[in-house]
């Protein structure tokens, strides 16, 4: 984002995963794609959960931007060379909100 802010093109690669579903990550994901990656944005709980802003939300769904729901990063694969190969996600449960924000188990 730095990188875009002061006018040089990022190094990014063909394909974007971000973790997370506030405004940070949706602005994250929006300008990875239109640097011509294939983003996917993965998020532990669901759409109406999400704590971005809705236009950025719509707006990302418009512009091409996948959506995982109800999963949370379990693992990164990688190859040999340290190049990233792949992540791996646990399928999420929705459960209710503790008294701290967090959920309860």
């Amino acid at each position: 984002m730095k990188d875009v802010a002061v006018g040089r093109e990022p190094l990014i690669g063909k394909k974007v995963v971000v973790v997370g579903a506030g405004n940070v990550a949706v602005d994250a994901a929006r300008t990875a794609l239109r640097f011509g990656s294939e983003v996917t944005i993965v998020y532990r709980r669901e759409k109406t959960d999400m704590p971005a802003n809705k236009d950025e939300i719509k707006g990302a769904e418009s512009e091409g931007v996948k959506f995982i729901f109800l999963a949370n990063p379990k693992s990164i694969r990688g190859d040999s060379h340290g190049s990233l190969k792949g992540l791996i996600v646990t399928r999420m449960i929705l459960g209710d909100y503790d008294l701290s924000g967090g959920e309860s188990l």
